[in-house]
């Protein structure tokens, strides 16, 4: 559902769709939204009366009550691909480490 809001924002205003990339709806409480976002910057837009009107709008458009958004600051979500990519650095980092200790006990005898 929340792509399908960004999909929506987009047109109406593209910046409000790319901070809206970095954030997630965390629960919905009657009319009002929570929204979990993740850099302060991006939190201090979205409170902006433009972007939260654009946010609002869309959002009581698709369920059909006006919804009022309350942003808070939240930790991004890691993706598969983001663990992916943590995996596969630790692993080049350790056989780089690896190497590292053998040329030191090279260089000072261990």
């Amino acid at each position: 559902m929340w792509k399908k809001v960004l999909g929506l924002i987009r047109p109406l205003n593209a910046s409000t769709e790319a901070l809206l990339r970095a954030s997630k709806p965390l629960f919905i409480n009657g009319n009002v939204l929570t929204l979990g976002v993740f850099y302060k910057f991006h939190k201090e837009h979205l409170e902006s009366n433009a972007h939260r009107q654009i946010l609002e709008e869309t959002l009581s458009n698709i369920l059909g009550l006006k919804i009022k958004v309350v942003c808070t600051l939240t930790e991004p979500v890691l993706t598969n691909m983001t663990t992916e990519a943590v995996n596969e650095a630790t692993v080049l980092t350790e056989g780089v480490d690896n190497d590292i200790v053998g040329i030191a006990e090279k260089i000072f005898g261990g």
